[in-house]
């Protein structure tokens, strides 16, 4: 256990990624994120899309602090779906 009693919440899993530009004849980049980027940036940006697979490994995600101190309790498994 680290000091001060529990780990941190976190989920953690095995994905495969793919490296796109931010802005492509193939896929636009999508409005909301385009807000987000100066268009002076855009050309030397990347958009990384995450495709998770397995399951997602949680830890302490909707679980009382004081149970986050017992791994049983505070692990969980979750399918990608």
């Amino acid at each position: 256990m680290r000091a001060g009693g529990a780990w941190p919440a976190t989920i953690s899993f095995h994905a495969s990624a793919i490296v796109r530009p931010a802005s492509s004849d193939e896929r636009p980049l999508p409005e909301r994120l385009a807000s987000l980027l100066p268009a002076e940036r855009r050309a030397g940006s990347r958009i990384i899309e995450i495709q998770p697979a397995g399951e997602f490994l949680t830890y302490g995600i909707g679980v009382p602090l004081m149970r986050m101190r017992i791994p049983a309790l505070a692990r969980a498994r979750v399918p990608v779906s």
